[in-house]
């Protein structure tokens, strides 16, 4: 398939974290125009005041190197701040896999006795639910699938992945972030 972009036509906000389209792929560098003059926001993440940094109704300048901070510290608000899809989360991203405590390994159907069901993931709703990958879904209903918590399946103890980066996102502190990125905590918040 070709290379896919954003759908600028019907977004409110637009981040562009360290790319200037102007300068590399002109056909998303008017598509961002046209959003911007329809009421888009751009938040530009970039250390340096070039592009579309210039003219952002946002513009993140962090120290050179420190995009790991400020992507765990945002991440750590979206969290808190449940400033993300949760549907989309559970059904289109590992999130409600479960990771195995003793390993760290994804749980597989085949260590809990599920012969049948030979590399399928497992998630969790209050029983083992099963994904698999090469059909790209679950065998059951992917809304009550669980992103947090702590599991024993079979033996097992694990949480799912989802839980894990909320455990890993907590050291990012606002304030933590900006002794890291140079970004004060008020700019991280917009």
């Amino acid at each position: 398939s070709g290379i896919l972009y954003p759908d600028y036509r019907n977004t409110e906000t637009i981040l562009l974290w360290g790319f200037n389209p102007g300068a590399v792929w002109l056909d998303q560098a008017t598509q961002i125009a046209a959003a911007k003059a329809r009421g888009a926001r751009i938040i530009a993440v970039d250390p340096r005041a070039a592009g579309y940094a210039r003219g952002a109704d946002h513009w993140l300048k962090l120290r050179p190197g420190s995009d790991l901070p400020l992507a765990m510290g945002l991440l750590r608000q979206l969290i808190e701040r449940r400033g993300y899809d949760e549907v989309f989360v559970r059904r289109w991203t590992n999130a409600a896999l479960l990771v195995r405590a003793d390993s760290g390994a994804f749980l597989r159907a085949e260590d809990i006795g599920e012969t049948g069901r030979t590399g399928a993931y497992v998630a969790w709703n209050g029983a083992p639910v099963f994904y698999d990958a090469g059909r790209r879904s679950f065998d059951a209903d992917a809304a009550g699938l669980s992103l947090r918590g702590r599991f024993v399946v079979a033996g097992i103890e694990c949480r799912p992945a989802f839980d894990h980066l909320c455990e890993a996102v907590q050291a990012y502190s606002p304030e933590h972030v900006a002794r890291m990125t140079g970004v004060a905590p008020e700019a991280q918040e917009k």
